[in-house]
């Protein structure tokens, strides 16, 4: 086994982003079973701990690539190579390592940078990271496959943005990492090997104005550097510079960069994604204004087809000199792609492309869209990425995805034509798909299933999100519907365990966690983190991973006591410091979410969360073998309810009010003091009754009528189950292809929290559920009103339940299909029928 330099470039050295490729690359991401470097996590001596024989490397200088190239005798670590990447500048740079075999071998290798980084090996793409984490757990991803003997280039594009970043982009200092072991540490490990460094002229920060916190869009000028193998040689390149060691998490010394650990995720999705169909194309002058609404008698058929020409069979399109067009796609699909522009000369020409959730009615700041399909007479508002073109062939493209329905391409001719000669879109998200699901007899609930997994999907990718449009933030109270849609629809709990994880490092000292993480933003949304206690029950539950859950009781522990903190001399609660966000309630009394006397008084809403919470806790507790503390819960939810019955029933309406002075009322308090379970009888009765039938209650929205489904379900209300799904089977008619945030007019079009019915079709109408954490049982309590045929299907930790259930004449034929070992109980009016594994038939009664 041998090796030997090579300074020759290789072929196709730096193809763009999203650049088609004949053959894969042998180099592909693989996830670890075993650490890297094994034998620095186990040494003796505490401060060795974690330390990896590699170094990170630092950016050059921002004006390097107006010096000339480096002569080769400046020292790798001399000072003026680290002075690019300062908090705040935004810096884009490449790192290169060429080198030879004498001989086929396999390598593997692990890369990570601060912030983001592209690769390629031998001209070929192989990945982009690194999975998005937090410094003090900074993930790295492995790479593996076979090079045949020959010259070789590995090649990286880095970006640290600075305050140009995304909210959800933490960052420390930036860097770029190729760490290997041996036989390959001296061969191509950073610090190393011989790795140079350029800047990349020509990719700064754009501007950010609609979505907000998604960082800023990009500005790509072409004519600032030439892609060929030629153009990257008259690069300023140097040796680079050697930055500090690296660690893993395993290290507690310090932070001066980011501490390792492995990717937890599979790759992501990388696919091609249909361009879609021309809806609009017009000319424009050379100003480029286009902030009039779509005119439908200036579109012009003729320069339609010929953009569809191009979408469809890559036929080129040329707008002549100083001439400019506009062009709107309709993708008919929610996506988030990174998109590819080949051009040919036009050197100046710019090429604006923007994507939109959909167009509004009226003109800013208005988010009424009314029928998503609608463009006519309709404005169209989005962030834009610029991009230049320069001389001759150019492919113009972008770091970081961009998403909606709606494209649109603005094109700027200069002094020269420009072609257009292709337009491409790479989806990207994490490869969440929907194996388990629910199918009826009512044709309405498909295509309502689709739009809700879709939002689903759309708001997966190193996190969840909660939308891809606007925030690309990972909120606790998001997460947890977006988890539970996971847990039922698919076997694949890797994103869950990732959530559920990162919220509990992002805890504070007072116990609270941070509302959304990853996040370089802090914000604290105390009723939350009670969610995130739901979140760890959810998983407990429909999965069987007790060591997982015994990891996280510290910190349902912490929030607990941080709320039991803010008990008064009476035992009522008092506000926590924070944003106490509960639902988007349209009600002067609701500010910004916050229920009545939410923000700093005495708030029932927040009284009934914490009980369910404790309730959560109290069976989490059992679940992991910790009588004690469960018994410390039950105790303190029993106090908690007879002072908050107290304060908040009001006889007189009986309503359980929100607020001591009992002038308001709403579903979330009534349902959350049901699901708590802490109400006897005759309370909950009350209760119940006054969520049914009262009129005066401040209705849940999209978000939280989750957990009125859920009240209703467990009362039998299938009546009004069926009423407030009426939102989503609508969807299709409206024009949605997600689901929105909130009620009209919603900002955005795509909200996974607003997936949650997906939950309610297995759980609530078949009435599948666990029997207790670890899905230790199965209880099938199907309650189909309506429906005459229904089937579902959810996944269980040893294996898969399915159900079916239909009408025949005077009876009800149900078929049931448990996993091998596991028991449970069907449930039909009244009766019950106990079930074994295997599969199983039983004819009901219809009354």
């Amino acid at each position: 086994m041998s090796s030997a330099p090579s300074r020759e470039p290789t072929k196709a050295s730096f193809p763009p982003a999203v650049e088609a490729v004949a053959e894969p690359s042998p180099i592909q991401r693989v996830l670890l079973e075993a650490r890297p470097f094994a034998q620095q996590e186990a040494v003796d001596r505490w401060v060795e701990q974690g330390r990896w024989p590699c170094y990170w490397l630092m950016p050059p200088s921002p004006n390097a690539h107006l010096d000339r190239p480096d002569t080769g005798n400046q020292r790798p670590d001399h000072p003026t190579s680290r002075t690019g990447g300062i908090r705040g500048q935004p810096i884009t740079w490449l790192c290169r390592l060429r080198f030879g075999l004498r001989e086929s071998e396999t390598v593997r290798f692990h890369v990570s940078a601060d912030e983001r980084y592209r690769l390629w090996v031998d001209g070929r793409p192989v990945g982009r990271g690194p999975e998005r984490g937090e410094p003090a757990h900074w993930h790295f991803e492995s790479y593996q496959g076979a090079l045949e003997a020959g010259p070789h280039e590995i090649l990286a594009m880095v970006w640290s943005w600075g305050s140009s970043v995304p909210f959800a982009q933490m960052s420390m200092s930036p860097g770029f990492l190729l760490a290997a072991e041996e036989p390959w540490l001296e061969r191509i490990a950073t610090g190393h090997a011989a790795w140079e460094a350029t800047i990349v002229p020509g990719i700064e920060p754009g501007e950010q104005k609609i979505g907000w916190g998604v960082g800023a869009r990009v500005r790509f000028d072409a004519r600032l550097l030439d892609w060929s193998d030629q153009g990257l040689e008259a690069l300023a390149w140097r040796p680079a510079a050697r930055g500090k060691q690296a660690f893993s998490d395993t290290n507690r010394e310090g932070m001066e960069m980011p501490l390792l650990t492995p990717a937890r995720l599979p790759a992501p999705v990388s696919a091609g994604f249909d361009p879609g169909r021309v809806r609009h194309a017009r000319s424009i002058d050379e100003t480029g204004q286009t902030h009039e609404p779509i005119d439908p008698t200036l579109h012009d058929e003729a320069e339609a087809r010929r953009w569809q020409a191009m979408l469809d069979h890559g036929q080129p399109v040329t707008i002549p000199a100083r001439q400019g067009r506009c062009v709107l796609i309709d993708l008919d699909n929610y996506a988030c792609v990174y998109p590819a522009i080949g051009v040919r000369g036009g050197g100046g020409a710019e090429v604006r492309f923007s994507m939109a959730e959909a167009l509004y009615c009226q003109e800013h700041p208005s988010r009424e869209k009314g029928d998503r399909d609608k463009i006519d007479g309709r404005y169209y508002r989005a962030d834009e990425d610029v991009l230049i073109a320069g001389d001759g062939n150019r492919v113009l493209f972008t770091p970081w995805w961009s998403s909606g329905r709606y494209a649109r391409i603005v094109v700027l001719a200069a002094d020269e034509p420009l072609t257009i000669e292709r337009i491409s879109l790479e989806e990207t998200r994490y490869p969440l798909e929907r194996d388990f699901g629910f199918t009826c007899d009512e044709p309405r609930f498909e295509p309502a299933s689709r739009i809700m997994f879709r939002t689903l999907q759309m708001c997966a990718h190193e996190t969840y999100m909660d939308c891809p449009y606007y925030e690309q933030l990972m909120y606790i109270g998001d997460t947890r519907l977006e988890a539970l849609v996971t847990l039922i629809s698919t076997g694949d709990d890797a994103l869950v365990r990732k959530a559920i994880e990162l919220f509990d490092f992002s805890r504070l000292p007072e116990g609270f966690c941070q509302s959304r993480y990853p996040s370089n933003r802090r914000q604290v949304i105390p009723p939350f983190s009670l969610w995130w206690i739901g979140m760890l029950h959810d998983y407990a539950h429909l999965r069987d991973d007790a060591a997982f859950v015994r990891r996280h009781m510290r910190g349902v522990r912490a929030i607990l006591d941080a709320f039991l903190a803010c008990r008064n001399g009476d035992g009522l609660i008092e506000a926590p410091t924070g944003w106490n966000f509960m639902d988007w309630v349209d009600r002067p009394h609701w500010k910004h979410g916050v229920p009545p006397d939410g923000e700093h008084g005495i708030s029932g809403p927040i009284h009934w969360q914490l009980i369910l919470a404790l309730e959560y806790a109290r069976q989490l507790e059992r679940y992991v073998g910790e009588p004690e503390p469960a018994a410390r819960w039950l105790r303190c939810a029993d106090e908690l309810t007879e002072v908050a019955w107290s304060c908040f029933w009001d006889e007189a309406s009986g309503q359980l009010c929100d607020d001591q002075e009992r002038r308001f009322a709403s579903e979330h308090s009534h349902s959350m003091a049901i699901l708590g379970g802490r109400l006897d009888v005759d309370r909950q009765r009350l209760v119940a009754a006054t969520l049914v039938e009262s009129k005066n209650l401040d209705p849940a929205t999209i978000y939280f009528s989750h957990y009125v489904l859920d009240v209703l379900a467990k009362l039998g209300r299938m009546d009004l189950i069926f009423a407030r799904l009426e939102s989503w089977l609508t969807l299709t008619e409206r024009g949605f292809r997600t689901a929105p945030e909130k009620p009209e007019p919603s900002r955005s079009d795509c909200h996974a929290w607003s997936a949650h019915p997906l939950y309610h079709f297995a759980a609530s109408i078949m009435g599948i559920r666990p029997e207790g954490p670890g899905f230790a049982g199965v209880r099938i309590q199907p309650q189909p009103w309506k429906l005459r045929k229904l089937e579902a299907s959810m996944p269980h930790p040893r294996g898969v339940i399915r159900s079916h259930l239909e009408q025949v004449d005077n009876h009800w034929h149900a078929r049931v299909e448990l996993p091998e070992t596991v028991t449970g109980q069907f449930i039909w009016r009244g009766r019950t029928h106990p079930l074994k594994p295997g599969r199983q038939e039983l004819v009901l009664k219809t009354s």
